[in-house]
């Protein structure tokens, strides 16, 4: 019997050979891009603001989100501003084609803030301070 004859497989190996060569080729192929959900995330001065400066913060989304509700609120949750978004004020990026401004000029009171945005997708900022300018420029600088 010659090598040939020896080294053949039987149909049902060879049906289980093939099998599973299909199934590693399947495990390469690229899964089905996930689905796009609307994001949004609001932008702060993490250094702070000083506390008669302008404030503002900014609402980066990839999709229209005028007339959301946000409020400012102190650390311990209380809020101490709130409103709706206005019009658009511009463009990101092309995955985030709607920023909005926050004008929170009024708050002067010193402490640590957050701003959070309700909506299709509801974003908070990061922790910031207001505060007196050579306590916030102090560290930084």
């Amino acid at each position: 019997m010659g090598s040939y004859a020896r080294h053949r497989l039987s149909p049902f190996r060879t049906v289980l050979a093939a099998g599973g060569a299909l199934a590693c080729w399947l495990c390469l192929w690229p899964a089905a891009a996930p689905a796009v959900t609307d994001q949004a995330f609001v932008r702060v001065n993490q250094t702070g603001y000083p506390a008669g400066a302008p404030k503002r913060a900014y609402v980066i989304a990839s999709f229209q989100d005028g007339g959301a509700p946000f409020t400012v609120q102190r650390a311990d949750g209380t809020t101490v501003l709130s409103g709706v978004l206005g019009a658009a004020a511009g463009s990101w990026s092309k995955a985030f084609p709607d920023v909005y401004a926050i004008d929170f000029d009024q708050l002067g009171a010193a402490g640590s803030y957050r701003v959070l945005v309700a909506g299709a997708a509801p974003a908070a900022s990061p922790p910031f301070t207001i505060a007196a300018a050579s306590s916030l420029y102090r560290a930084p600088l």
